[in-house]
């Protein structure tokens, strides 16, 4: 069994915007987690769209992410807690693609908080962590076409339409790139 933390320790904070943290994964999570993961709306675009069928099954994923977590660190997926309430609505990424040296930024909110603001806010963040701290050159998004929120947000964070590509998960996807170049031009010119 991989080593997993005690659900009573508080998760390690990666970020913090005006309205979210970025933290990692508890096991106390999994409700808010399956609030999320549950619901065949927010799966439909993952790469594993099937959701989860109840807060046992969501348990057993957060311990396979936690379990994980030191293996692919400073990488990762995280949780997107709302500092208004301390709700978890949503997760966030960035996560190894599968056979490649290239790193993915992804995104999944709750449903009931589409709309405000929180995918580009915590996707925004994690570019800076990217291409900051991390020192990576280049982030990708794979998103499918009929996913039109979050083809919105990688245009937001200024990504460009790359190629489509059934590389990964057994589906196509629409394969954008964020060059960290283009952050510190605009940097410059500010």
């Amino acid at each position: 069994m991989p080593d997993v933390c005690d659900p009573s320790d508080p998760p390690p904070v990666i970020v913090r915007t005006d309205r979210l943290t970025i933290r990692g994964w508890t096991l106390a999570d999994a409700p808010a987690a399956f609030a999320i993961f549950g619901d065949p709306e927010v799966t439909r675009y993952l790469g594993n769209p099937t959701p989860k069928r109840d807060v046992a099954d969501q348990e057993v994923t957060l311990r396979a992410v936690i379990g994980q977590a030191a293996k692919i660190h400073p990488l990762g997926f995280w949780a997107l807690e709302r500092r208004l309430d301390g709700q978890v609505i949503g997760s966030a990424l960035l996560y190894p693609l599968a056979d490649t040296e290239d790193v993915e930024i992804g995104w999944e909110l709750r449903r009931d908080v589409w709309g405000q603001g929180y995918a580009t806010e915590a996707a925004r963040a994690l570019t800076e962590l990217a291409f900051g701290p991390l020192g990576l050159a280049r982030l990708y998004a794979l998103i499918e076409e009929p996913n039109t929120r979050s083809r919105a947000v990688a245009r937001r964070l200024q990504m460009t339409f790359v190629d489509r590509t059934s590389q990964f998960f057994g589906r196509e996807f629409m394969r954008f790139v964020l060059e960290g170049s283009v952050l510190e031009q605009d940097r410059i010119v500010d």
